[in-house]
């Protein structure tokens, strides 16, 4: 499954540098509904499988972790159907 992926500013100032599972990219993911580990090279999801990173996600993961600033961005990623779950905020309540 394609998914469009938005890393807003506002996953960038929840994001912690060095931290694959809460950096803006992780964090703009889950807002998807996908669970991963986002490292320079590859992202990975909990089903073991993993994904080359895009290059504007891997420049903008080496920015972010090296202190540099950073600018919102979107990205289109493939991801297996049975790494995709109900995005966050879609529960209601």
């Amino acid at each position: 499954m394609k998914l469009d992926v938005e890393i807003t500013s506002g996953c960038i100032l929840q994001g912690t540098e060095n931290e694959p599972n809460s950096c803006p990219v992780a964090i703009g993911m889950r807002r998807k509904g996908v669970l991963c580990e986002v490292h320079p090279c590859d992202i990975r999801f909990p089903d073991g499988t993993s994904v080359p990173t895009p290059t504007a996600v891997h420049d903008f993961v080496r920015r972010f972790d090296a202190g540099l600033p950073v600018e919102p961005f979107n990205f289109e990623i493939e991801v297996g159907d049975n790494n995709v779950g109900v995005p966050i905020g879609a529960r209601g309540g």
